[in-house]
Formats: C-alpha cells, sequence, structure tokens
C-alpha cells in the first residue's frame, strides 16, 4: 500500500466517526421519547400492625456490675482501676526574686516588621533585642505599636504551657512649648 492511501482512510474515518455517534444517539433519544412512558407506582399503605409500639425490653443490669464496669477503664491495656494519686502537700507561697523583665522599660523601637528591634532600658543599661531573643529567659515574640510581646515556656516536658506578657512603651513627658533652639552657623 501507498502511504498516501493509509492517511486517506485515517481521515475518511474520523470524519465518519461523528456522524456515527450523532445517528447513535438520536436513535436513543427517539426510542427513550416514544416507547416508554415511565409512571410512579401506587403508594401502599403500611399494614397498622407494623405501626404499632412495641414493648422497650430492658435487661436488668447486675446490681454489682455497674461499678465494676465503670472502676476498669475501657482503653487501659491491662484494664485495672488507675491508682490512686497522692494529694500533694500544701505549698507555702514562695516570694520570688523580681524578674529581669519586671525592671525592663520599652524606650523604642528601630525598623519595622520581622527586621525590627526593640530598645529596652535595664538597671545596667539599654539593650537592643531582635524578635526572636531573650532576656532573662522571656523571648520576643512581636513589636508593634502597644509594645513588645515575651513570652516563656513554664512547667514541666509533660504539661508545658507559655506565658505571654506584654512590655509597654514608656511614656516620656512632653516637651515644653516654646521657642526651637536655633542651629549653630
Amino acid at each position: 500500500m501507498k502511504p498516501r492511501a493509509n492517511v486517506r482512510r485515517y481521515f475518511a474515518a474520523h470524519r465518519l466517526l461523528p456522524i456515527a455517534a450523532l445517528a447513535v444517539s438520536a436513535l436513543i433519544a427517539l426510542a427513550w421519547s416514544a416507547g416508554s412512558r415511565w409512571q410512579a407506582p401506587e403508594a401502599l399503605l403500611p399494614e397498622r400492625s407494623a405501626l404499632a409500639a412495641g414493648r422497650l425490653f430492658v435487661r436488668p443490669a447486675l446490681p454489682d456490675a455497674q461499678g465494676a464496669v465503670s472502676a476498669r477503664p475501657l482503653f487501659a491495656p491491662d484494664r485495672r482501676p488507675p491508682a490512686a494519686e497522692p494529694t500533694p502537700a500544701p505549698v507555702a507561697e514562695v516570694k520570688r526574686a523580681p524578674e529581669l523583665l519586671d525592671q525592663a522599660k520599652l524606650v523604642g523601637v528601630l525598623g519595622v516588621g520581622v527586621e525590627s528591634v526593640a530598645v529596652v532600658h535595664l538597671p545596667a543599661g539599654s539593650r537592643r533585642l531582635r524578635i526572636g531573643e531573650e532576656l532573662g529567659g522571656w523571648r520576643l515574640v512581636s513589636i508593634d505599636t502597644l509594645g513588645a510581646s515575651f513570652e516563656r515556656e513554664i512547667g514541666d516536658r509533660e504539661k508545658p504551657r507559655i506565658e505571654e506578657r506584654q512590655l509597654p512603651f514608656v511614656r516620656k513627658p512632653e516637651p515644653l512649648v516654646g521657642k526651637p533652639p536655633r542651629p549653630h552657623r
């Protein structure tokens, strides 16, 4: 066979395929609309005995079963009651030393966003803190218009908690109203 003959047959088959599909779908639509007139079946009423309420039978529990079942934890592998927890002895309130964050004063912010730096005044001097740096166990989390937010993790490994604290800006007194200073020339 010649290569041109194969190409002609290929294109002829592709022209006939959509025409054949259209003809088959037209025949199916014609048969469905002309031959079948579907109607819903007639409704059947249920028997009166099926609608009557029956008595609910509750099996009586053993008198001791409720306590025995509830004492055994469902998801424990050995299904034994948990050991009684010892009551903790009352702990006297311990005076803690003042924290470094209690003595700190936020006096300024340099920069914007993630690169911002908080200027904190401490009794030992001023210090600049970037987000993520620590000050006396407190980690600087964010800086915004209200101040700087610090957090620290407290508790043990099994029950960790996060304590948050806000360090507000220190309000400086307004300057005296008067003539501004002259620049030196």
